[in-house]
C-alpha cells in the first residue's frame, strides 16, 4: 500500500505496508526532537537501523502477540558445539585456496543453511529461549487478559487537527473491555520496577507514544481508551508487570508530540528540514565547569605573577648604617 491511506482503522496489514504509508508516525517525531528535522526525514526515508534491543523487542511481539508468525517469517540460528552445528567459517578459511576438511564442512554447512533460509529473521536461541519464558510468564502472572479478546498490531491513520498532517501508529494491542476500550504496549526492559520503568516512560519516549496513539484512536472512533504497558524484563527471573498510564503522564505525552508535530509541520510547508545550525557558544557541562572551579559562585582567583628574585642584602635593602 503505497496510495495516500483514508484515515481509520487498518488490521491486519504488515508491518512493510503500514512502513509505507505516506504519513507521520512517533518515532520519526521523536527522532527529531531527540536530534533534528534532517535526521527524522533520513531515518524516514531510509529506515530504522535495527539494534539488538529491537530485534528482542521484534521477536516477543511475534509470540505474543501473533501467533504463527515466527515459524512464517524467522528461525532460530543453530547452537554450535560438538555433536552440534560448526562455526560459521570466517573470511580467512572462505578464501583459502586449501581449506582443511573441517573448514568445507563448515561452509557446506553454512551455504545450505543460509540458502535454506534465505529472507528469514534469524533469531539466537537464548533469544528465542527467553521470549518463550516471556510467555509462560504472561500466563503464570494472570496478565494474558491485557493481550486476549481484541487485534494485535492495529493499524491506525488519522488526520491531526491542529496541523492537517496525515498522522499514523501501530497499536500492538487492542479491545474492548465491559463499557472500556484498552491500548496496550507490550515493551522489554531491563528492569520492570516501577522506580526503574518510570524513567524509561520518559527517558525513550513511551509517554509521547501513548499520547499520540491514544488520540489517534479517538480522532478515528470518537472513544477514548484506557491505556496500559506490559512491562517484560529480559534478563534473569522473568517477571512481568503491567502498568495503567496516568492522566498526567498522558497530558505531558500530548504537550511533547503536539509540539514537535506543529515543528515538522514547520518544516514540510518550508521544505527545510535543518540539521544542528550554525556556530553557537559551547561550554562544558555544568558539573564539568564546577569541579574545574568554574561557577558563579566558584571562581577561582586570578592567577599572580611569580615574584622576582631579589638578590641584595639586607642592609642594602634597608639602607642601614
Amino acid at each position: 500500500m503505497t496510495d495516500t491511506p483514508k484515515p481509520g482503522i487498518y488490521p491486519g496489514m504488515s508491518f512493510e505496508d503500514y512502513r509505507a504509508l505516506p504519513a507521520i508516525n512517533w518515532h520519526t517525531l521523536w527522532r527529531m526532537r531527540e536530534e533534528s528535522p534532517a535526521h527524522a526525514l533520513y531515518e524516514m526515508q531510509h529506515g530504522t537501523k535495527e539494534t539488538e534491543a529491537l530485534a528482542f523487542g521484534s521477536l516477543t511481539d511475534f509470540i505474543l502477540l501473533e501467533p504463527g508468525r515466527f515459524e512464517q517469517e524467522a528461525v532460530v540460528e543453530p547452537e554450535i558445539g560438538e555433536g552440534m552445528a560448526p562455526k560459521r567459517p570466517t573470511k580467512r578459511q572462505l578464501e583459502a585456496k586449501k581449506p582443511s576438511a573441517e573448514s568445507v564442512r563448515a561452509i557446506e554447512f553454512w551455504q545450505a543453511w543460509d540458502a535454506a533460509n534465505a529472507g528469514k529473521i534469524v533469531v539466537k536461541a537464548a533469544d528465542y529461549e527467553r521470549v518463550l519464558e516471556i510467555e509462560r510468564s504472561v500466563r503464570t502472572a494472570q496478565c494474558k487478559e491485557y493481550i486476549v479478546g481484541g487485534r494485535a498490531q492495529v493499524c491506525i491513520v488519522w488526520v491531526d487537527p491542529a496541523t492537517g498532517l496525515l498522522c499514523k501508529g501501530r497499536l500492538d494491542y487492542e479491545r474492548n473491555a465491559g463499557f472500556n476500550h484498552f491500548i496496550t504496549d507490550l515493551k522489554t526492559s531491563r528492569m520492570a520496577k516501577k522506580s526503574f520503568f518510570e524513567v524509561m516512560i520518559y527517558r525513550l519516549g513511551y509517554f509521547g507514544q501513548m499520547a499520540f496513539y491514544e488520540d489517534g484512536w479517538f480522532a478515528v472512533t470518537g472513544e477514548r481508551s484506557l491505556c496500559n504497558w506490559l512491562v517484560a524484563e529480559k534478563e534473569g527471573l522473568c517477571v512481568v508487570k503491567p502498568y495503567e498510564c496516568g492522566a498526567r503522564t498522558l497530558e505531558a505525552g500530548r504537550e511533547a508530540y503536539c509540539d514537535a508535530l506543529i515543528y515538522w509541520a514547520e518544516c514540510v510547508k518550508k521544505n527545510e528540514f535543518p540539521a544542528y545550525g550554525g556556530v553557537e557558544i559551547i561550554d562544558m557541562p555544568e558539573w564539568a565547569l564546577r569541579q574545574e572551579g568554574v561557577g558563579p559562585d566558584l571562581i577561582r582567583p586570578e592567577p599572580q605573577a611569580p615574584a622576582v628574585e631579589d638578590n641584595r642584602t639586607f642592609e642594602e635593602i634597608y639602607a642601614l648604617e
